[in-house]
């Protein structure tokens, strides 16, 4: 999990996200809406260099609180963020 942190670090924008902290195996992000897909994208692939040949379980869950978060994966990302605009 440790490699995944720095690394993840190391590729996302500053501009765009930041790790807030991190849980057992979770990362808690702040991201920008525009950059939420590539966030995503980031965190995925590094999961998967840092143990190859390894099948991580990668789950993704966005909403403005913890109290109000929504299972996405990249496929329903569109229609979680066009709802969270609503």
């Amino acid at each position: 999990m440790k490699l995944t942190l720095v690394r993840v670090h190391q590729l996302l924008d500053p501009a765009q996200a930041a790790i807030h902290v991190t849980v057992h195996d979770e990362l808690d992000m702040e991201v920008r809406p525009g950059y939420t897909e590539t966030a995503m994208n980031i965190v995925a692939g590094v999961a998967k260099e840092v143990l190859p040949g390894v099948e991580l379980p990668i789950e993704f869950e966005l909403g403005p609180n913890w109290g109000e978060l929504t299972e996405v994966t990249t496929e329903s990302l569109p229609s979680v963020l066009a709802g969270m605009r609503a």
